[in-house]
C-alpha cells in the first residue's frame, strides 16, 4: 500500500472506492465502463461505489446521451470535507463536554 493509498484509507476511501477514485482522477472524464475497467472492476460493481464517491463529492456522474460519464472532482474536495467535519465537531463540542 503506497503512502497516498494509506492517507486516503484513513479518510474512508479504501478498497473499491480507492481504485475507482484513482481511475477517475487518471481519466478525468470518462464513461462508467471505462473507469471500472481502469480500476480493474466490473461495471456493475462500480455503480454502488461511484454513488458513494458522488455522495462524498469526489466525483460527479452525469448523463450524456445514452452514457453515464464520471467526472473526477479536484482532490481539494478532500480538504474541504475535513474542514467541514472539523467545523461540525467544533459546533457539538460544548454539548459533548456537558
Amino acid at each position: 500500500m503506497n503512502d497516498f493509498q494509506v492517507k486516503l484509507s484513513k479518510l474512508g476511501i479504501s478498497g473499491t472506492l480507492y481504485k475507482l477514485y484513482v481511475a477517475a482522477i487518471e481519466l478525468g472524464e470518462a464513461p462508467i465502463s471505462d473507469v471500472a475497467t481502469r480500476a480493474g472492476l466490473v461495471r456493475t460493481t462500480a455503480y454502488d461505489a461511484l454513488s458513494r464517491l458522488e455522495e462524498e463529492g469526489l466525483v460527479a456522474v452525469v448523463k450524456r446521451g445514452s452514457k453515464r460519464i464520471v467526472i473526477a472532482e479536484d482532490p481539494a474536495v478532500l480538504l474541504e470535507r475535513l474542514e467541514s467535519r472539523r467545523q461540525m465537531l467544533g459546533d457539538v463540542m460544548p454539548e459533548l463536554r456537558g
